[in-house]
C-alpha cells in the first residue's frame, strides 16, 4: 500500500473517530443537561479558549511555513541572479567576434527563464 493510499485511509479513519467522539459527547451532554439544567453552559468558555487557542496556533504555524517558503524562493531567486550575472560576465572572455552574437542569444535565453519564473 502506497503513502497516499495510508494518508486516505488514516484522514478517513480520523473522520470517523471524530464523529464518534461528537456524538458520545453530544449523548453525555444530553444526559447531563437532563439532569442539572441549571448548569447548562457552565465550562463552555474554557472550551472556547482551548478551541480558539488551537486555532491562533495553527495560524500561526501556518503563516510560520509561508514565511519559510518565501524566504527560500526569494533566496533562489537572489542565486539565480547573480548566476545570470556571473556567466553574462563570462562572456568577455570569448572571442571579441563571436561576443555579439552570444550577448543577444544570452539576453534571450536570460529572459525567457526569468519570465517563466
Amino acid at each position: 500500500m502506497g503513502s497516499a493510499q495510508w494518508a486516505v485511509a488514516l484522514s478517513i479513519g480520523l473522520f470517523f473517530g471524530m464523529v464518534v467522539c461528537l456524538e458520545a459527547g453530544f449523548r453525555v451532554g444530553r444526559r447531563s443537561l437532563a439532569a442539572n439544567p441549571q448548569l447548562a453552559h457552565e465550562g463552555i468558555g474554557v472550551i472556547e479558549a482551548a478551541v480558539f487557542a488551537l486555532l491562533g496556533l495553527l495560524l500561526a504555524f501556518s503563516f510560520a511555513g509561508g514565511m519559510s517558503r518565501l524566504d527560500a524562493r526569494r533566496q533562489m531567486i537572489v542565486r539565480e541572479a547573480n548566476a545570470i550575472s556571473t556567466a553574462y560576465l563570462c562572456l568577455d572572455l570569448l572571442p571579441p567576434d563571436d561576443q555579439p552574437e552570444m550577448r543577444r542569444l544570452f539576453s534571450r535565453i536570460s529572459r525567457h527563464t526569468t519570465t517563466s519564473l
